[in-house]
Parts: structure tokens; C-alpha cells; sequence
């Protein structure tokens, strides 16, 4: 049968349309068509079926036709994409709270249906706070991180992450936050004892090493002292921040140490890859210092006997004492043109229980003669008087030779009468080697003792007098006067005596 009128299309995916024909014969067909737009929830159920039916007029009845379907399939692309910040960027000590912001996207065109989990290899696993996730939408979540002690030994930490609903995954994100390393030692001493009085005393010297940075100090911890011969070791195991290790070593005193009367030691520690600690200094000082000087001193020739002759002095300086004691040595003698002379050689020392010697001279005078000897007195002194010796005399005996000569001048020679007056000159000279000091006195055997002098009587100086004689009956009958006399000082003693004889005869 023909079919007249348009022909309506029923479609439960599009609204229903008439396909425009005026008449149908049997056997012929028309076509028409319709649009539908996929929603969101046909591509997540996979596929869109549609039916449809048409519907016509016959001698005015409608004409229903039989119902057909048609399913279309979707292309499901499901797709999830995770970026990832940390904050901060860096850190430096444990317990620092690393953030993490993880950004959690549906780049597919299909929802992502179900517990949708974050797998982070150092946060762990967490769930997003929404189940399901639309196509574009976007999760944004955050988990903190705890910094352990291995992540600044290791100077960063790398973590991974990704997001699946255990059907779908997303991409794998990475994110390295990088450590601020502070390597640090510290190091610190300790003396015993605090002072020291002999060679041979030990020192002991404690040093505590601690690590003061944020990162373990791996290996062997070595002290350098400038003090103690070569490194020491005083750790083989890693020094965990904040922890400290201890060492011993020894010094034994020298005698240089008692000399500059101070021991003072520099040290420090290091580690791996170069480290070194801070310096620490510690000075210990000498008690007992007993610097001192013994002088002894020989003269030579041990007597004189005239002016100008030399006297040699020899000194020798020991040091007695328990230090060594700088060169040169300053002997001060009160005898010496200059007063003093310097034995050694600079910049020298003097050891303890060694001698230096020097030598001065010394030019006899009148008046050492006079007196009878010379004593001089020394003692030697270290640089700047720091040490002082003794003092030592030496007494050198003068050999003496007083002498005195007397000469005697009788005038007139000869005599005629009782009464006649004879003159009598006596001259006494000093023919000695001393001054004589005393009065001198003439003993003539016609006139008995007198003075001639009451003052010194200098070397080869003269002293004149005078007596008066008459003659006698007896003389004139004699025939001659023969008189005889001779000086001497008050100490008679010492004074070699000089007689002269005086002849006179009778014209």
C-alpha cells in the first residue's frame, strides 16, 4: 500500500522529525537524518544505543513501523596526570617539615571512578579527598615530610609519585630537595698539670672533638699537634652531629722549656674531604726556675814589685743553675779599665752545668806598691741582669823594697883650733819602690837620734838636715873626728837602714 503525508521519525536520543514526502509507493523509501551530542556519561558508560521508529498515514489510519537499534562505542582515553612542589627548597637540620603539593588532573576524556590513591615512596600512600574525578578537573592534596638525620649525611631527598585508581595510573613525578650542609668540628684541650719545674715532666693533653655541624663526619678524626710529633688518632667511627670524642697524648718537658720558662701548644682536628676545626691554644708555665751563675777568678802573676806591671785575670763562669742562660756574659770587675768585660758569644747559651772564661788585665800603680796589695772584687750577670752570680776576691801581694839612703856633707873638712865650727848636711833619699809614709829619723853617733821629716816621703824624693859640732881638746890631740850615721823610718822594721861615715882631720 502507498503511505501518503510526511512520515515521522520517533527517536529516544533525538526529538522526534518528519521526513518531508507527499507520498510513499510501495517499494520506495525515503531517508532523513538527526544529530545527537554525546553527553560526558555516554563516553563513561562506553557507548550510546538509540531506537527508533517511524510513523505514517494510511486511508487516514497512522502506519506504525517495526523498532530498530543502533549502538555507537566510545573511544575511552582514561588519564591521569600528578605534578608535584616541595617547599621549602632546601633544609638544613632534622625535624625540618618538608611540604609536598601534589596537583592531581583528569587529562583523559572519561571519569575517573573510585578511591583515587597518591603512592609517594617517602610519604607513603594517601586517598584524594574526592572519589570520582571528571575529565579536566583537578585535586590539589599535601603531605609534610620529617628530615632525618640520613637525608643531610646524604644531601638530598628524592621522592616519587603517582596517582591511579587501580585502574588507571598516572605519569611517575620526581621532586629533590637538596641538603645545606654544615660540616663542623670543634675541638677543645685540656692540660695536667697546669705547670712544671724539671726536664723529663710529662704533660698530659686532653682534646675533646665534637662535631658541631648538621652532617655525620665519616672516618678517621686526627688531632695535629704542634707539639706532639705527627697526627694522632683518636676515632676511627663516624661522629654523628652534636656527639664528641676524646684523645690523650704526652709532652715531655725539655730544658729549652725551662729556659723561656712557658710550654704553649697549638691544635686541631681534622676529618674527611679536608675539614679542620677551629685552633685551641694552652699554655703551661715553668715554676722553679733557678737560673744562676758561680764565678771563679786566678790572677797571674800572684805578686809585683813595680809600677806598670801587668796583671792578668782570668775568669770562669758556670751555670749552676737549671736553665740555660743566654750569651754573653757581663763580668763586672771593679780593678779593670771599663769596669767590665763580656765573655761568650751572642746569641749562644750558656748550658746548664757548662763554663765560659774570659780574661782582663790590670796595670800596677805607685800606689798599689804603697799599698801593699790589690784586691779586686767581680761577679758575672746573665743579659739584662736577669742572673746575678757571686762575688769573688782576689788579694795579689806587693813585694815591698823600701830603702832609704843617706848622704852626708861635712864642711869645713878640716879644723885648727878648740872651737871651731864643723857643719854636718845629711841628705835622705826615698831609693825605694814604696812611698815612705812615716816620719824619718837621722841616729848619728855624736848627736843621737832626730827628725828630719814629719811627712811622706816620695819614691826617689829627698829629705834634708843639719847638725852643729865644736871641737874639742880631744879632737886637737886626736887629731881627727870620725862621726857615722844612718836614717830610718818609724817602722824600722820594714825600712832597710843606710849608715854614711864622715872623716875629719886636724890641719
Amino acid at each position: 500500500m502507498d503511505i501518503l503525508g510526511n512520515i515521522t521519525v520517533n527517536d529516544n536520543r533525538t526529538l522526534a522529525f518528519d521526513i518531508n514526502s507527499s507520498f510513499l509507493a510501495l517499494g520506495q523509501n525515503v531517508t532523513g537524518k538527526a544529530t545527537y551530542t554525546i553527553k560526558q556519561s555516554e563516553l563513561n558508560n562506553g557507548s550510546v544505543t538509540n531506537s527508533v521508529y517511524t510513523i505514517g498515514v494510511f486511508n487516514n489510519d497512522q502506519v506504525v513501523s517495526d523498532t530498530v537499534n543502533a549502538t555507537v562505542n566510545a573511544t575511552q582515553n582514561p588519564a591521569l596526570n600528578i605534578t608535584k612542589e616541595a617547599y621549602p627548597t632546601s633544609y638544613d637540620h632534622v625535624g625540618e617539615l618538608i611540604t609536598y603539593y601534589y596537583n592531581i588532573n583528569n587529562t583523559g576524556n572519561v571519569a575517573i571512578l573510585g578511591n583515587i590513591k597518591v603512592y609517594d615512596n617517602i610519604t607513603g600512600t594517601f586517598n584524594l579527598p574526592s572519589n570520582d574525578l571528571e575529565p579536566g578537573q583537578t585535586v590539589n592534596v599535601t603531605e609534610n615530610y620529617t628530615i632525618k638525620q640520613s637525608d643531610l649525611n646524604n644531601g638530598s631527598v628524592t621522592n616519587s609519585a603517582s596517582a591511579t585508581n587501580n585502574a588507571t595510573n598516572s605519569n611517575i613525578v620526581n621532586a629533590t630537595v637538596n641538603a645545606t650542609q654544615r660540616p663542623a668540628l670543634n675541638i677543645t684541650k685540656e692540660t695536667y698539670p697546669t705547670s712544671y719545674s724539671a726536664v723529663g715532666d710529662l704533660i698530659i693533653y686532653t682534646y675533646t672533638v665534637n662535631n658541631t655541624g648538621n652532617v655525620d663526619i665519616l672516618g678517621n678524626i686526627m688531632v695535629t699537634d704542634d707539639q706532639i710529633p705527627g697526627p694522632i688518632s683518636i676515632s676511627n667511627n663516624d661522629l654523628a652531629p652534636g656527639q664528641n670524642v676524646t684523645g690523650i697524648a704526652t709532652y715531655s718537658v725539655t730544658l729549652h722549656d725551662l729556659d723561656v720558662g712557658h710550654v704553649t701548644n697549638s691544635a686541631n682536628a681534622t676529618g674527611t674531604n679536608g675539614l679542620k676545626s677551629n685552633n685551641t691554644t694552652a699554655t703551661i708555665t715553668a715554676i722553679n726556675q733557678h737560673p744562676a751563675l758561680n764565678i771563679t777568678k786566678s790572677a797571674s802573676p800572684s805578686s809585683y814589685g813595680h809600677v806598670g806591671e801587668l796583671i792578668t785575670y782570668t775568669y770562669t763562669v758556670n751555670n749552676i743553675g737549671n736553665v740555660n742562660i743566654p750569651e754573653p756574659i757581663t763580668v763586672y770587675d771593679n780593678k779593670i779599665p771599663g769596669g767590665q768585660i763580656t765573655i761568650g758569644v751572642s746569641g749562644s747559651v750558656l748550658a746548664q752545668g757548662a763554663s765560659v772564661q774570659g780574661m782582663s788585665t790590670y796595670t800596677i800603680t805607685q800606689a798599689d806598691l804603697d799599698a801593699g796589695s790589690v784586691t779586686n772584687s767581680a761577679f758575672a750577670t746573665g743579659p739584662n741582669n736577669t742572673v746575678i752570680s757571686n762575688n769573688t776576691n782576689v788579694t795579689i801581694l806587693a813585694i815591698q823594697k823600701p830603702d832609704l839612703k843617706i848622704e852626708k856633707v861635712v864642711s869645713p873638712i878640716t879644723y885648727f883650733t878648740v872651737g871651731d865650727l864643723i857643719e854636718y848636711l845629711y841628705t835622705v833619699t826615698n831609693k825605694g819602690n814604696v812611698d815612705i809614709s812615716e816620719p824619718i829619723t837621722v841616729t848619728d853617733n855624736m848627736f843621737g837620734s832626730s827628725k828630719i821629716s814629719s811627712s811622706d816621703l816620695a819614691l826617689g824624693q829627698n829629705v834634708k838636715g843639719f847638725h852643729q859640732y865644736y871641737i874639742t881638746p880631744r879632737d886637737i890631740n886626736v887629731g881627727f873626728v870620725i862621726n857615722s850615721a844612718y836614717a830610718f823610718r818609724e817602722n824600722e822594721a820594714k825600712t832597710r837602714k843606710s849608715r854614711h861615715w864622715a872623716w875629719i882631720k886636724e890641719d
